[in-house]
């Protein structure tokens, strides 16, 4: 299972609901997944942000939250 399948089956579970934004793929070959994301009341956004970056572990380089 790849990176972006563990971090979005993350995302289903602890969002209210989530779509992809974009896709992009550098020129360094990094694809850049831009996320819209409703969070659950029960999950603030940081929250979900130690979630998604514990779930992409050493595959994820970057999140944040915008």
């Amino acid at each position: 299972v790849g990176t972006r399948a563990i971090i979005e089956n993350r995302l289903e579970e602890s969002t209210k609901r989530w779509s992809v934004g974009s896709v992009q793929v550098n020129s360094d070959g990094i694809t850049v997944i831009d996320y819209l994301v409703l969070p659950k009341k029960s999950k603030g956004p940081e929250q979900l942000l130690a979630l998604v970056k514990a779930a992409g572990g050493e595959q994820l380089v970057e999140a944040e939250i915008s």
